[in-house]
């Protein structure tokens, strides 16, 4: 898609703004993702974003789509979930943008929510209280 999102950039005539910088990985993704304000996904279609997690990790808030499949980041404030069209990307932005100073609580608790939920630490803690539980039931078995 790298070609036809360039001649979208030059018809648009902001070349200079739009950067494609392509992969990212390791230390370079994490120091991406907490040098920046808050991280925009805006997903026509995902069954759970990785990348929010990946963002949560960092700290770093999020301004998400409806279709990301991680709607509990608006409810835990840790961003901001939005329909797919652009007027609703806008929207959620700019309200984002325009009062800064909750961004980095969202990002806390964004952060907060990712390490007790979703790390491989907790979850194997889950899979092992899981366990506990099937064989606790298995031997209570007549």
């Amino acid at each position: 898609m790298l070609g036809p999102l360039q001649n979208m950039a030059r018809q648009a005539n902001i070349p200079g703004r739009v950067h494609f910088i392509g992969p990212v990985s390791g230390v370079d993704k994490a120091s991406a993702y907490s040098a920046t304000q808050l991280l925009v996904i805006p997903s026509r279609r995902e069954a759970m974003s990785i990348v929010v997690l990946e963002a949560g990790n960092c700290g770093t808030p999020v301004l998400i789509t409806d279709q990301c499949g991680f709607d509990e980041v608006g409810r835990i404030g840790g961003g901001r979930v939005v329909g797919v069209s652009p007027d609703a990307l806008e929207f959620g932005l700019i309200g984002m943008l325009k009062d800064p100073e909750p961004l980095r609580a969202m990002g806390l608790k964004l952060k907060d929510h990712v390490v007790r939920h979703f790390l491989w630490e907790s979850t194997a803690r889950k899979y092992l209280e899981l366990f506990d539980r099937i064989l606790k039931a298995k031997r209570e078995e007549p």
